[in-house]
């Protein structure tokens, strides 16, 4: 990749799908357990949710994170903030959320691969985004 076509994704805030990948810092998200309460039939996002989310976009987008778009691999790394007992898999929804609400994905529904786990030390929450080439296989 040339020089001018990096410069120009930077000022354009988009990556080509070919070489991109942007690592994410964020706040420890909530778990899906207590995110959607049940109001009536429906479950809905609840307002400790909504706010953790739009904090993480504001985050984000201080973070200057550009848009990738097309399908993407996504690893989530987690610091659990005290000893108790968790289940990694409650804790993507946020992150994958605050990806398409802050632009930086178009949809969750272009990821293609989800990795996500504890680590002993480092940021609360790492999320590293790779772009993943198209091939003319997969376009057919």
């Amino acid at each position: 990749m040339t020089v001018a076509l990096v410069r120009e994704a930077q000022q354009a805030r988009v990556l080509p799908t070919d070489a991109a990948t942007v690592m994410i810092r964020m706040d420890f998200p909530p778990s899906v357990n207590t995110a959607f309460p049940t109001r009536g039939k429906r479950r809905v996002p609840s307002e400790a949710y909504r706010a953790w989310r739009d904090a993480q976009g504001w985050s984000i987008k201080a973070q200057r994170v550009p848009m990738i778009r097309g399908p993407v691999n996504v690893r989530i790394d987690l610091v659990a903030p005290d000893r108790r007992r968790r289940d990694c898999d409650n804790y993507a929804k946020g992150p994958l959320d605050a990806l398409v609400k802050a632009g930086v994905i178009e949809d969750d529904s272009n990821i293609r691969r989800l990795s996500i786990g504890w680590e002993d030390e480092g940021p609360s929450c790492l999320v590293t985004v790779t772009a993943i080439e198209r091939t003319k296989e997969a376009s057919l």
